[in-house]
């Protein structure tokens, strides 16, 4: 069928121009993606009835996702993919729904429903540990590790980290390597052990050197710019965000940008400078509206209790000013303002 052939041609476009395990699109495939973006939804959409071949949308569906990530769009795209693999996943191959699995988990966390990305994540994990596939397990074991970490569960979180650093070594997988070392600083640094996320840290920045790492680059400059805020260091702070802020624009990456904008507000807040806190927080709200970004629950007392004394140093009128304000900002706006 002429429809099923359409989405042949773009499941295999799709998968020429995927990421890379750690999360990095190849030069030129977020724009050529976002070309084709009315073509990709045409083909999801067929996939999904009754004459659309649903492995093929499955395919398309686990290519897309880190695509989809740094679009921010999640919604309809994540309930596309769990269709699908309700519809196809028992069909597939061994190697197919585990990788399914995995982006459904990925899918999960970047909406906060942390619950269905470890259950996504756990089965994906247990078909690669089957299937012995070493990076894939080093990579389900990475993401399932921050999980735990994200949640505060710390005792759960140390482990897989310790395994999916020690799969990557074996591997000489530096970017691997860089990005758990990140994932252990940031367990650190939730823990309140600043000066060992601190090092971690800086010694995961020193395995991401290569131009696909800048993903992975700009996840810990965040990071270490989180830990500097929290030891009081703000200089750094500002230093660390606004470079993350300048790879994550270049990427185009719509979650990993609010996320980081939530930490430029959060900074501001702690330096009492109330009225740009207020106007961040304000587009931090409407940009996760639009764009179905949930905020980490873990992170969120430390957000409500930054807004609340933004609110209490302002007054109702010039706060609700100044959120109204932050609201109207597109996404490249706020980041200007941000990194100002």
């Amino acid at each position: 069928m002429v429809r099923n052939r359409h989405l042949d041609f773009f499941c295999r476009l799709s998968e020429g121009l995927e990421a890379n395990l750690h999360g990095t699109l190849p030069q030129g495939a977020y724009e050529r993606l976002t070309q084709e973006y009315d073509n990709l939804r045409a083909a999801l959409e067929w996939s999904a009835l009754r004459e659309g071949d649903a492995l093929l949308g499955l395919r398309l569906a686990a290519a897309l996702t880190d695509y989809w990530e740094m679009r921010g769009h999640l919604t309809a795209e994540r309930a596309w993919l769990e269709a699908l693999l309700v519809r196809a996943g028992q069909m597939a191959q061994l190697p197919l729904r585990a990788k399914a699995l995995r982006s459904a988990g990925k899918m999960a966390y970047y909406q906060c429903d942390f619950n269905a990305a470890r259950t996504r994540f756990e089965q994906s994990l247990a078909i690669d540990r089957q299937l012995n596939n070493q990076a894939r397990m080093a990579d389900t074991l990475s993401r399932l590790g921050f999980l735990f970490s994200i949640q505060q569960n710390y005792a759960s979180a140390e482990p897989l980290l310790q395994e999916s650093l020690a799969i990557f070594r074996r591997l000489d997988d530096p970017s691997g390597v860089g990005r758990v070392l990140s994932e252990l600083g940031y367990l650190a640094l939730r823990q309140g052990a600043y000066a060992q996320a601190r090092s971690l840290l800086e010694e995961s920045l020193a395995s991401l050197h290569k131009p696909a790492d800048q993903y992975l680059e700009a996840r810990a400059r965040h990071f270490l710019g989180y830990t500097a805020r929290l030891a009081g260091d703000y200089a750094q702070a500002h230093k660390h965000y606004r470079r993350a802020a300048l790879l994550l624009k270049g990427m185009c990456n719509t979650w990993g940008l609010i996320y980081l904008l939530e930490s430029f507000a959060c900074l501001a807040a702690a330096e009492a400078q109330w009225k740009r806190a207020a106007r961040l927080f304000g587009a931090v709200e409407q940009l996760r509206k639009t764009s179905g970004v949930s905020i980490v629950p873990s992170e969120g007392v430390e957000i409500e209790k930054a807004v609340a004394s933004t609110h209490r140093e302002l007054g109702e009128r010039v706060f609700a000013e100044e959120w109204s304000a932050g609201r109207s900002f597109t996404l490249d706006e706020a980041i200007d303002y941000a990194s100002e």
